[in-house]
């Protein structure tokens, strides 16, 4: 690094000395700035000899040295890992092929069998390039259009003479694929490039063939289009075979005659759609009638069903009024009957009670008048004759002995019952 800026200190003032030079010789103003611009040419070289001293220094010292090994054994880390990644990617694409998704894979071998036998699905193979050659086949199914170009077709429409000498320009469309398993022998045969311009002439063939026995009114029917169509799959198919190709469907997708024989057949089509539309409302006519003749069944039959209701009502509404009259009347008699035994039972009780009244009433005055007839009632009456005496004065001779004391009610009441007041119980 020192000896590097020392050179370019050396070239960078060798420049220096040529402009001078070369100033000088414009005169005294040129002079001037080759001095100045050699003085600026001597400081940059003295700085650059500085900084080449330093760089220097700071290379001997340690830390420099091992992080010069340490950078140094890293550089050929990354040197050996990318020589031996480019060495495997190298292997692999020389050693191994790939099978996209959709395709079939043929093998080859270059150098004596050829063609192998077999498809091979989408993967990676072992197969080293020189050796092996690898042929792709397409595993979708393909569409092949007989149609205008404004419509998306492939190629034009198919003319056809009808039966009855008219040309008819059909479109068709045809699904077609390879066989599975046959994407080997496709390739043996050299069909893998122009198997799709076979199955188009071929196709085009057997249609003229098949649709060439209906006339011009069969092709209005979609029935009998699409029996020519089932009927026409089976041939193509066995032509196919000799292309390792099979057909899934042919549809008809459009079918135009020429302009006048357009307007004729719009016309008998009118004519037909006409005869229909009349057909379709004499049914319909017919179905009204029909419709009405219904109603008035169901209107009479509903009639009936509402009166044979009625009835059963009315029946059924007069059976229960009989049976409320009947069970009103037995209530109201039953009413009678429970009033009158209740009254009877009433009158009985009430008399009884009045007997019994009448005989306690005896009773009470018989035993009342045993009792103040006896000695004790009349102690009794006397006590409350006693009892009762309200006199306001009462005058007495104390000197009579036949006086009572008053405060003696024994003896007063002895007087009361005449007995003599001075006797003594």
């Amino acid at each position: 690094m020192r000896a590097f800026l020392q050179a370019l200190s050396e070239f960078l003032a060798a420049i220096v000395r040529a402009v001078q030079r070369g100033l000088a010789a414009l005169g005294g103003a040129g002079a001037a700035v080759g001095r100045g611009c050699a003085l600026g040419v001597r400081a940059a070289g003295r700085a650059m000899a500085r900084g080449a001293r330093l760089l220097a220094r700071a290379a001997r010292s340690r830390p420099a040295r091992a992080g010069s090994a340490a950078a140094l054994t890293l550089a050929r880390t990354a040197a050996w890992t990318a020589v031996f990644a480019l060495l495997a990617l190298a292997a692999g694409w020389f050693l191994f092929q790939r099978v996209p998704a959709g395709f079939v894979g043929v093998r080859q071998a270059n150098f004596g069998a050829g063609i192998q036998p077999g498809d091979h699905a989408p993967g990676i193979y072992l197969a080293p390039r020189g050796l092996t050659s690898w042929h792709l086949v397409e595993r979708r199914t393909f569409v092949l259009d007989f149609a205008w170009e404004s419509e998306g077709g492939d190629h034009p429409p198919i003319e056809v003479r009808t039966r009855d000498g008219n040309i008819c320009h059909l479109s068709v469309s045809l699904l077609y694929r390879v066989q599975p398993g046959a994407a080997s022998a496709l390739v043996r045969d050299g069909l893998r490039l122009s198997f799709h311009q076979r199955v188009k002439a071929t196709t085009e063939k057997i249609v003229l063939e098949e649709f060439g026995q209906l006339t011009s009114s069969e092709y209005a029917d979609t029935d009998l289009r699409l029996a020519r169509c089932a009927a026409t799959l089976p041939r193509l198919n066995a032509l196919f075979r000799d292309y390792h190709v099979q057909a899934e469907a042919l549809l008809v997708t459009q079918f135009l005659f020429a302009m006048q024989y357009e307007k004729k057949l719009q016309e008998t089509q009118l004519l037909a759609q006409n005869a229909l539309m009349t057909e379709a409302q004499r049914n319909l006519e017919r179905a009204r009638e029909e419709l009405a003749l219904l109603e008035m069944r169901i209107e009479g039959v509903e009639k009936r069903v509402r009166a044979e209701l009625d009835t059963a009502i009315q029946e059924r509404f007069a059976v229960g009024r009989r049976r409320i009259v009947a069970l009103e009347q037995e209530t109201r008699e039953h009413d009678r009957r429970r009033k009158a035994e209740a009254q009877a039972e009433h009158d009985r009780l009430v008399a009884e009670g009045e007997r019994a009244l009448s005989r306690a009433a005896g009773a009470k005055d018989r035993l009342a008048n045993e009792m103040y007839g006896s000695e004790g009632g009349r102690i009794l009456l006397a006590q409350k004759a006693a009892q009762n005496l309200n006199l306001k004065s009462v005058i007495l001779n104390a000197n009579d002995p036949r006086v009572p004391n008053v405060l003696d009610l024994d003896a007063l009441v002895r007087l009361l019952l005449g007995a003599d007041p001075r006797a003594r119980p």
